[in-house]
């Protein structure tokens, strides 16, 4: 197989290493965490504000942190992941994760609209995502809205439209999980132009379990290439933005929260170069991606 000229750069999200589920303090030391993505062969990880904060809690020196990873010959991509910003879009989370972000580097800030499903009506979250774009553009920074398969921002279009009123630099975060689990197929796949991040993951396709929410089916998630979602077209059609912004391996599991850290990274990033080697990079969209 010939090598292409050019691969998007690899990245590890902060759930797939934490040793534990979304909202717990990670289980493995951050020495650790680090030490793995960089034996895996990874180009950088994530880091998520509460993380950072719960490290310093416990007497963390920042500057230590941060030389850490640099140490490893990694960079720190994004930093995840602001859920209640619609309650106050320059609160105390927002101003740890631009500060999180200005001290490992990062280029973006990730955000997600009424994760809890309460159906909040997109005309009253356009207001506060103005305030929080712009305060994170402010900061130097730019704004990742995620396409959750739930509440208010649960389609591309409807995300699509929250992004036109950002004041400050922002883009789409496409997870190919949460796309599958909206039924989506290629119309659904926006300009490339338009992405700020991609994650991938892989499972069962969403119609065998057709009783499990996808909440609750977001925390069973597979290592790429080892379900039935068609990651290789899911990135074949937004190559132009892998090669941008990077691919993020996500994988939220209790499996994988169980098992030892550099086990899980390697996984990830052995399973994330066997898709990406398959995928065709394509100006067109992708046949199928669910």
């Amino acid at each position: 197989m010939m090598r292409r000229p050019e691969t998007p750069n690899l990245i590890c999200a902060s759930h797939t290493i934490s040793g534990t589920m979304p909202g717990k303090p990670a289980r493995h030391p951050f020495a650790e965490r680090v030490q793995a993505v960089a034996e895996a062969g990874f180009d950088g990880l994530t880091i998520h504000f509460r993380d950072h904060q719960h490290l310093l809690a416990g007497a963390a020196d920042p500057g230590a942190l941060r030389d850490c990873v640099a140490a490893a010959g990694l960079t720190v991509s994004e930093v995840e992941f602001l859920s209640d910003w619609h309650r106050d879009p320059l609160g105390g989370s927002v101003r740890q994760a631009i500060k999180t972000a200005h001290l490992f580097g990062a280029r973006r800030i990730n955000v997600g609209a009424d994760l809890a499903g309460l159906n909040i009506p997109l005309s009253d979250l356009v207001e506060p995502f103005r305030r929080l774009t712009g305060a994170i553009g402010e900061a130097g920074l730019t704004t990742a809205l995620e396409v959750i398969a739930w509440g208010t921002v649960g389609s591309v279009p409807r995300a699509v439209d929250l992004l036109g009123e950002a004041r400050g630099p922002a883009g789409l975060l496409l997870d190919n999980w949460h796309l599958a689990a909206l039924g989506g197929g290629p119309s659904d796949l926006p300009d490339p132009s338009l992405v700020a991040g991609l994650q991938i993951s892989d499972a069962l396709r969403m119609s065998d379990h057709p009783a499990r929410t996808a909440m609750d089916a977001t925390l069973q998630r597979l290592f790429p290439g080892e379900g039935q979602l068609d990651i290789p077209a899911f990135l074949g059609a937004l190559w132009s933005a892998a090669l941008r912004c990077g691919v993020t391996v996500e994988v939220i599991s209790a499996d994988a929260a169980e098992a030892p850290v550099r086990h899980c990274a390697m996984r990830a990033a052995d399973t994330a170069r066997q898709v990406l080697a398959q995928a065709t990079p394509s100006s067109g969209k992708a046949a199928s991606h669910v």
